[in-house]
């Protein structure tokens, strides 16, 4: 898993091939978008990534280098972002769903079968804080809704 998101991570997407381009394309029928879905994450390096638009629902972060990573729409749903190394606030707030994310220490929960925060008061905190840093907000937000 290491070896494939450094590739991902180091591709210059504009040697990509026509209709390879895993973050956008000008043809609405073929966009195509990184599925992370569920994936164990921890301690991959990530630093500098181009996640623009990635599925990171019920990915596990922990320990994940994202220093300079975009998130760009990146789904962050159920995402565990808790360990995560090189994380800003403009990072997180840029992609979608980050209120949905684990931002703190995080359990399994064997009914549901998926991450939920371990003190769902603190994890609420941390997002109560970072809606309060309007500094941190991007200039331009992107549409979660149509995604």
């Amino acid at each position: 898993v290491q070896a494939a998101l450094t590739v991902i991570g180091r591709r210059k997407v504009e040697n990509d091939q026509a209709g390879d381009n895993l973050a956008e394309t000008n043809d609405p029928n073929k966009i195509k978008f990184l599925d992370l879905s569920g994936t164990n994450l921890r301690g991959a390096n990530l630093n500098g990534a181009y996640l623009n638009g990635a599925n990171l629902n019920g990915a596990y972060l922990n320990g994940a280098n994202l220093n300079g990573a975009n998130l760009n729409g990146a789904n962050l749903n159920g995402a565990n972002l808790y360990g995560a190394v090189g994380l800003n606030p403009e990072q997180i707030k840029s992609a979608c769903f980050w209120e949905r994310a684990i931002h703190t220490q995080a359990k399994w929960d064997e009914d549901k079968q998926l991450w939920v925060a371990a003190d769902r008061e603190a994890n609420q905190r941390e997002i109560d804080k970072l809606k309060r840093d309007k500094n941190s907000d991007p200039p331009n937000p992107i549409d979660c809704n149509t995604k």
